[in-house]
């Protein structure tokens, strides 16, 4: 399940704006929808969202809306795969893929089922000519026990795959550390 809804009217809704950052078929460039939002406008609350101390956590998705254009944020996945951020948002009006990682969930390190979650993301945006872009703060793979009864590394190569294997343009922000 990647988004739950609490009624039918909210399920057509989270459709509904799904639908608006794809294109009609797979051959076709997304639609670019004109905003309000200035493009170049000054958003001095991302020097404080990312802590000095490095042991310190913060929330990803403070980042992620104060990057892109207000109100365009809608999250793919929210309900699984906690240790990975996913979704679509409009920068200038264009439709771009938004992959995280989420340091406030396992300090940050991704595991099975965030790779997961990152590799049908990846192949969603691929399929629908929707460019990525990364914010990046990743201390590694989670390990240990239960890191192994799920085949964390055995889907950490699909993801490896799905980056090498996607055509997608890719912009990648380095937010704080990247192992």
């Amino acid at each position: 399940m990647d988004n739950l809804a609490s009624n039918e009217q909210e399920a057509f809704d989270q459709i509904s704006t799904v639908l608006s950052f794809l294109p009609n078929h797979g051959l076709e460039l997304p639609p670019h929808f004109p905003n309000h939002d200035p493009s170049n406008r000054s958003t001095p609350n991302l020097r404080t969202i990312v802590p000095r101390k490095r042991e310190r956590m913060y929330n990803c998705r403070k980042i992620i809306t104060s990057v892109v254009d207000e109100g365009t944020w809608f999250e793919i996945g929210g309900l699984w795969g906690k240790t990975a951020v996913c979704g679509l948002a409009r920068i200038a009006g264009y439709p771009i893929g938004i992959i995280s990682l989420d340091p406030e969930v396992n300090a940050g390190a991704i595991d099975a089922l965030g790779s997961q979650k990152v590799t049908r993301h990846l192949k969603f945006c691929d399929m629908f000519n929707i460019p990525i872009v990364q914010f990046i703060d990743i201390p590694g793979y989670a390990v240990g026990t239960v890191a192994e009864r799920t085949a964390t590394m055995r889907h950490g190569i699909n993801l490896a795959l799905a980056y090498h294997s996607t055509t997608m343009p890719m912009a990648n922000i380095v937010t704080r550390r990247c192992y």
